[in-house]
């Protein structure tokens, strides 16, 4: 073959041959570029409904677009000597295959964990296809020389019978590399993938494979029901939470497994994080950094915006670096207009490195003065001050971006480079009413939301491609759903607009894909898309508090309380001084009844902030359900005493019933109608003040009709301590099964 013309393709080179074809190196004459050719064994295509699943298999893997998928260029068929012959055109990549690598013995940690999470990005998007691969193995992995990861072969494993070849004893290569579903002949999905690609961490983790076997019949017991022996075992370093990992995708039970990849790639991230780094090839320890709150030295109360916009776009824009941990700007604003204990301050936050800075305009000219310090004894790293026109802050915020990159050394990945660089092609003006916007929204009051509201559409108006923009706004229709401020038919939809909207235009920006997920979970109750979107958004930007926070929200309905627990801690690592997410792992601890430790988790918080009335309206709660009436119903008038909110009326009126004071809950129904006459109020709140006066009747009305307009406060009923008449009641079970809710 070497030197001959096969349609329009010189062939230069041969490069691999196995079980599944023959690989050549070729120069495709019409396009003077330099191409793989993958000719398939002829028994693979003769069966013609075969080849046309196959055909079609390769179609549809031929349209995936990412970075860590080989392109596939043509699929064609021509006679040689008389025989017809099928074969792939694909990009041709300089580098090896992960099986030489492997052979060289194992991989770093952290060299392993990069090259897994390049994989499983790449397998995410060909499940969220419905393409699943058949045929994860090293040899089908290509390392380039720039470290970039291409998964080959799709789709060419579903061209064969693999049991009956396996039979035929002509599969010997890939038996190593079967899950159990595979070998006993059963219909595989996109689990099949995860098993495998586990089999092939293993073994680059240990330098051997997990199932061993003389005999491709002792092979075949292996993998159906041996356990590997633990990577731990076999190698020094290796961290539990990455055999953890592995072990999670060799369970031999589909359901056990990750149920999809965007899970494992979760978790991976968050490996990639904290796992200590044994080379060169990237940070020796994960660098951790708080942007404190820019103080406003102009003396103008309308530069404020300015600098918390500066300080938030800042940690926004850091926190994309994977081997960056940036405090969220709830726990950094804890500190705003304090002096600034640098030592006192990291040790809070635990992180090593603090940005302090501070803006100040004149005129046209903006100046902004940002200083890196140590945070273990308060040296600077580095300074720096910028001076320009009022026309160019975003190209400031590049620049210090960039500059504090290189000061931690850190190593930003092509995809992160191309994700930040889009943030900063926007207009300036539109970036300034951006910046008015998510001031407004951080307010959280109803009159503060619809102030972002109309400063985000601005700034669509300005630059009509921000995504961020779009993002926010999407934010903010979200939260006055969720506040219940107007009907969720009035912004719910509004919200998923937006943030479709915004993925369009930036298909990774993780704060698009976590607007997206709220409104699957607290309008559509789609849980299961909702629970991929989160996790999407989490494998797109583990360090993004609120990503876990609303996904442990929504794991936290379904009663999956140690799932939920897991995700809030992370959130709670990133944003460790925020009031809401730690207000939030006390709701874990009350839902599964250990009101002790949830009335613990509230003080803690209410120490922090004795005005957070949130934490007050749990408390309450939790106090009420360890019949301690009297202190339960004291939190709860000082929660609505701070708010005026209509849920902590709502909980009042259910404490009143509770307590036996029927006359006083009867009086939270009235004034909560009263209100109902100019202003929107829930239908789940008045429900629940029903359920304390034990007057179920009316309760189910009121949550029928919540059901009809998607009043988000109806799905807590999964979890509520509902009284127990209320949960033999067969309306309460068909309420569930119409919230799409587990029974």
């Amino acid at each position: 073959m070497i030197g001959k013309t096969i349609s329009h393709y010189k062939i230069l080179k041969k490069l691999a041959e196995g079980g599944m074809g023959v690989i050549y190196k070729a120069e495709d004459l019409k396009l003077k570029r330099i191409v793989a050719l993958k000719f398939l064994p002829p028994e693979l295509t003769r069966d013609k409904n075969a080849k046309e699943r196959f055909v079609h298999e390769a179609q549809a893997a031929s349209a995936l677009e990412h970075p860590n998928i080989c392109n596939i260029h043509e699929i064609d068929e021509i006679s040689i000597e008389g025989r017809d012959q099928m074969f792939i055109c694909m990009a041709y990549y300089q580098g090896e295959t992960l099986e030489k690598k492997i052979e060289r013995g194992p991989l770093k940690i952290d060299e392993a964990i990069d090259i897994a999470i390049q994989i499983s990005e790449g397998l995410a998007i060909a499940h969220e296809a419905k393409i699943t691969h058949r045929d994860i193995k090293p040899a089908n992995v290509i390392i380039t020389d720039r470290a970039e990861v291409k998964i080959i072969d799709f789709g060419i494993a579903k061209l064969a019978d693999r049991k009956k070849l396996t039979d035929a004893g002509a599969a010997l290569g890939t038996l190593d590399y079967m899950s159990p579903e595979q070998i006993r002949g059963n219909q595989v999905d996109h689990r099949s993938d995860i098993f495998t690609f586990g089999v092939v961490f293993y073994e680059m983790v240990a330098g051997q494979k997990p199932f061993k076997g003389e005999f491709d019949q002792i092979m075949v017991y292996s993998i159906v029901n041996e356990t590997p022996e633990p990577v731990t075992a076999l190698r020094s370093g290796v961290p539990t939470e990455l055999e953890r990992i592995i072990d999670k995708a060799l369970n031999k039970s589909e359901k056990e497994r990750y149920q999809h990849m965007d899970e494992m790639l979760v978790d991976l991230k968050a490996l990639s994080l904290t796992a200590r780094k044994d080379s060169g090839y990237r940070l020796e320890k994960v660098e951790s950094l708080a942007v404190m709150p820019f103080s406003n030295t102009s003396g103008k109360e309308e530069v404020d915006y300015l600098s918390e916009g500066l300080t938030e776009s800042l940690i926004t824009s850091l926190s994309q670096i994977s081997n960056l941990k940036v405090i969220s700007r709830t726990s950094v604003f804890h500190y705003e207009g304090q002096h600034i204990e640098i030592q006192k301050v990291a040790r809070e936050l635990k992180v090593n490195k603090l940005l302090l800075g501070w803006v100040n305009q004149r005129a046209n000219n903006v100046s902004i003065g940002v200083e890196l310090v140590e945070g273990s004894d308060s040296s600077q790293i580095w300074g720096e001050q910028y001076t320009r026109k009022f026309t160019n802050v975003v190209k400031i915020q590049e620049e210090v971006v960039k500059d504090i990159s290189t000061k931690l050394k850190l190593k930003l990945t092509r995809k992160e480079k191309k994700h930040l660089s889009k943030q900063y092609k926007v207009d300036n003006e539109a970036y300034q009413l951006f910046l008015k916007g998510r001031y407004h929204w951080n307010k959280r009051t109803a009159d503060n939301f619809k102030q972002s509201i109309y400063f985000y559409e601005q700034a669509i108006e300005k630059d009509p491609a921000y995504a961020l923009a779009y993002s926010g706004l999407s934010d903010s229709y979200a939260l006055i759903g969720i506040y219940g401020y107007l009907p969720a038919k009035d912004v719910w939809p509004k919200a998923k607009a937006a943030a479709l909207k915004a993925m369009e235009i930036d298909p990774d920006m993780a704060e698009a894909h976590n607007a997206l997920g709220a409104v699957e979970s607290s309008y559509e109750w789609n849980w299961a898309k909702a629970e991929k979107t989160f996790q999407h958004s989490i494998a797109l930007n583990p360090n993004y508090a609120t990503a876990h926070q609303w996904y442990a929200g929504q794991l936290r309905i379904l009663g999956k309380f140690d799932d939920s627990l897991r995700e809030i801690r992370k959130a709670q690592g990133i944003d460790p001084l925020s009031l809401q997410i730690s207000t939030d792992v006390g709701r874990l601890h009350y839902y599964v009844k250990e009101y002790d430790l949830a009335v613990q988790e509230y003080q803690k918080v209410l120490e922090l902030d004795s005005n957070f009335y949130p934490a007050h309206v749990w408390l309450g709660l939790a106090l009420l359900e360890k019949l301690d009436f009297g202190l339960a119903i004291e939190s709860l008038q000082t929660a609505l005493t701070l708010s005026g909110n209509f849920a902590a009326a709502a909980v009042l009126g259910y404490a009143f019933g509770i307590s036996g004071k029927k006359t006083k809950a009867k009086k939270i129904i009235k004034e909560l109608k009263n209100r109902a006459r100019n202003e929107y109020v829930q239908p789940a709140y008045f429900g629940w003040v029903h359920v304390g006066l034990n007057e179920l009747d009316a309760a189910f009305q009121y949550f029928d009709k919540a059901f009809e307009e998607r009043s988000w406060w109806v799905v807590y009923m999964k979890i509520w301590p509902c009284p127990e008449q209320m949960i033999k009641d067969a309306r309460y079970t068909k309420l569930l099964k119409k919230m799409g809710l587990p029974m």
